[in-house]
């Protein structure tokens, strides 16, 4: 029995000792390729050693197939420790080649290759100025902050208008105006792809503006236009859009219009022209730098026996631009002396007008000028170094009158004269409410029979009618007349 037992416990050890060891690869003969296998297995690129399977959360059973090759393994390995490193130094590597300001829409992200870091994603353009002379240094930046590229221009002589202006990027391209021509340059090499030299003037610093690949400028000293494609071509080219403004210092583009901004004209004060891009008709705003804002929407119409002068200041001495029908809409702005500031309300244009023809549209026959008097509105005329202030009136208080041209009803007996541009209303009650006789031409004689309600009774020459009129449109002097042409 106890033989029996000894035999069962040898054979059970000997099954133990069979089974641990089948799991021991068999021998191939090769012993040193296996062992560099082995190694290779184990350790990672440049013989550093692989990560730990059971702290990666690996088993260590069969490898996993979707983990590829050992040079793809060696790759990841090493993209993951330059990250690891980067972090650990607390930097991105961005900060330290690329500001936020170094191109505009052109955002390299951290993982930036060498190749996006080597394009040019800026082009710094400045004027020096040396000995009355002026040249620009345009330089191409790439995203590491190097020069790629950088070009010198010539020399020409320093004015209070640069001669050379530095414009935008856009696309692949930069564009600059050298001495009236304009010129775009390829972005990465600096190149010049072309130069536009129908311009033939200087542009009025920001007195430019692009809208798609079309570009407008102006001209650094006269009224002009220009308008050109991206590619090159000129589009418009329109020599003086005014013979009034000159000087522009901004060109905008907002709500379809082109805005042109002047600061010399007859006034002395800002001026602007609104240009359609579709016809290039263009429309006049004398005394102000935008579109004014209506504030009082009352309807006015132009009431003449022919047109009415659109004028660039409050009194005859300022040339008219232009003029408009009889019967014309516009609203009142306000009023300046004898005056009305209008906008047409048909075509926008702002201007000056007579106010006294500027009339209330609701059958009242009451003008702009006593309207705003009775409203305490009007203003009086600014006194300029081009112009005298012209506001004068006539009243009974500052009408020297004699015994011998006067009677007790205050008739005068002398002769005066209608000064106006285009008609008088001879009313007949001394009221500016009262119906008219009849319109009287410019330079109608009158004889001055006395005053009324603050009114002039007079009686016309030619056929004696009588009635009443605005004392401060007619005059005994014919070489100081305000709105007649002698």
């Amino acid at each position: 029995m106890r033989k029996i037992r000894l035999y069962i416990l040898a054979v059970l050890t000997a099954t133990a000792l069979l089974g641990g060891c089948s799991a021991s690869a068999p021998d191939t003969g090769n012993a040193a390729e296996d062992t560099a296998e082995a190694s290779a297995a184990e350790n990672g690129p440049e013989g550093e050693a692989a990560p730990d399977a059971a702290a990666e959360g690996e088993t260590a059973g069969e490898p996993d197939s979707s983990q590829g090759t050992g040079e793809e393994e060696s790759a990841q390995n090493g993209s993951q420790e330059a990250e690891n490193a980067e972090g650990a130094e607390g930097v991105t590597g961005e900060s330290d080649v690329i500001s936020p300001e170094i191109a505009e829409g052109h955002v390299i992200a951290p993982e930036a290759t060498d190749e996006q870091l080597a394009e040019v994603v800026n082009v710094n353009f400045e004027l020096v100025t040396r000995d009355d002379m002026d040249h620009a240094v345009i330089t191409g930046i790439n995203g590491k902050d190097e020069v790629v590229w950088q070009n010198v221009t010539e020399e020409y002589e320093t004015s209070e208008v640069p001669s050379i202006t530095g414009l935008m990027i856009l696309a692949d391209s930069y564009f600059y105006v050298e001495d009236g021509n304009v010129v775009r340059l390829n972005k990465e090499t600096g190149v010049e792809y072309w130069r536009n030299t129908e311009l033939e003037d200087r542009v009025a610093d920001k007195a430019w503006a692009h809208e798609g690949e079309t570009f407008y400028f102006a001209g650094a000293d006269e009224a002009d236009l220009f308008v050109m494609s991206m590619h090159g071509q000129t589009i418009k080219r329109i020599r003086n859009l005014t013979e009034y403004f000159e000087e522009p210092y901004r060109l905008t583009l907002r709500d379809g219009r082109i805005l042109i901004t002047y600061k010399k004209t007859p006034t002395g004060k800002p001026a602007l022209v609104s240009v359609d891009p579709e016809d290039y008709s263009s429309v006049i705003m004398v005394d102000t730098e935008e579109i004014p804002e209506i504030t009082d929407e009352t309807i006015y119409t132009s009431n003449t026996r022919t047109t009415l002068a659109l004028r660039n200041g409050p009194g005859q001495d300022y040339e008219a631009f232009g003029s408009v029908e009889s019967g014309t809409e516009m609203y009142v702005l306000k009023v300046v002396g004898d005056y009305a500031y209008v906008m047409i309300k048909e075509t926008g244009e702002v201007a000056y007008c007579t106010g006294q023809y500027v009339l209330i549209d609701d059958g009242s026959y009451r003008n702009a000028v006593e309207i705003a008097e009775e409203q305490g509105t009007a203003l009086p005329v600014e006194e300029t170094d081009d112009t005298e202030e012209t506001e004068e009136t006539q009243d009974p208080d500052d009408t020297e009158e004699t015994e011998e041209d006067s009677d007790e009803t205050g008739n005068t007996g002398k002769v005066y004269y209608v000064d106006v541009a285009s008609s008088l209303y001879l009313r007949k009650e001394p009221d500016y409410e009262s119906d008219y006789v009849t319109n009287l031409d410019p330079l109608t004689e009158l004889t001055l029979l006395g005053y009324e309600n603050e009114m002039a009774h007079v009686r016309v020459n030619a056929t004696g009618e009588e009635g009443y009129v605005s004392p401060r449109y007619i005059t005994d002097d014919l070489d100081d007349l305000r709105y007649a042409e002698r």
